[in-house]
């Protein structure tokens, strides 16, 4: 992703974050519904190149109800959410792009840059993903996208296929003098087929286990939200204000469960928060 003015233009003079539409493919031109998704987002562009946000924000919204899932999507309209002054909106979905491409490094720069404008500086990190050995295997496995894994396992097992024809055809074409000058090349392949196949083993379940790990994050949209202590009562644990980061656990009725970055949890109510379910 490329922001057209840096974050460090931003912080030596002191202007706004400058959070920058990019101009990302769209979805696709398989069917009418992929022409309408890929024509919301582009007239979402356009208003947005105008600074007309609210249209942008309507074309934006309008292509992820369509079920457009994209973290270009999830960033321009981050962008178009902060230029219009909510800063929990775009908190969510910066969180979301970041789920789907966790090592882009300007979703990074702009969640770190939008989440400073926040009063309650908890954090956009859960304190259980900074260390030990979950942490870890979140961050290697997440910093591939599911798609890649996939592709991996399906270039693996396109090799393991490749080299067993191999030996197949020389098996069925060579003579048995030929044969037996390169029956110490033979076993060199089937074990690299072999080893193909595991690998195509591993990349899968590598995919599988991202997957699993996906959260669904969410932040605080109302300018100050009470955090329940139970899902149907009313004992207030304490207050969170806009822009404060959580993952989102479950529903209970008009409640959401919350998990903050420090561990704490409690229940508020949905409308006083955006959740972005990928």
């Amino acid at each position: 992703m490329k922001i057209f003015l840096s974050l460090f233009v931003a912080f030596l003079f002191g202007g706004s974050p400058l959070l920058a539409i990019e101009n990302a493919p769209g979805p696709g031109t398989n069917s009418s519904a992929d022409h309408s998704i890929e024509s919301l987002i582009d007239r979402g562009t356009a208003s947005a190149e105008k600074g007309d946000w609210p249209e942008a924000i309507k074309s934006y919204e309008a292509a992820l109800a369509a079920g457009h899932i994209n973290a270009h999507l999830y960033y321009n309209l981050a962008t178009a959410r902060f230029r219009s002054g909510q800063v929990g909106q775009a908190t969510a979905l910066l969180l979301a792009a970041r789920e789907l491409r966790p090592s882009d490094p300007d979703i990074r720069a702009n969640l770190k840059f939008v989440h400073a404008q926040t009063s309650d500086q908890l954090g956009v990190t859960m304190v259980s993903d900074q260390s030990g050995v979950r942490g870890t295997l979140r961050a290697v496995l997440g910093s591939i996208s599911l798609r890649w894994w996939f592709f991996f396992s399906a270039s693996s097992l396109a090799l393991a296929g490749f080299l067993y024809l191999c030996m197949n055809v020389a098996s069925m074409t060579l003579s048995d003098v030929a044969r037996q000058k390169v029956a110490f090349v033979l076993p060199l392949i089937r074990g690299a087929a072999h080893a193909s196949v595991a690998l195509s083993v591993v990349f899968l379940s590598c995919g599988f286990a991202s997957r699993q790990m996906v959260r669904t994050w969410g932040a605080v949209t109302a300018a100050k939200v009470d955090v329940f202590s139970t899902a149907q009562g009313n004992d207030v644990s304490f207050r969170l204000h806009e822009g404060t980061a959580f993952v989102a656990t479950s529903y209970t009725g008009e409640r959401v469960e919350i998990l903050l970055m420090d561990g704490k949890r409690g229940y508020v109510k949905a409308l006083d928060v955006r959740v972005v379910r990928l």
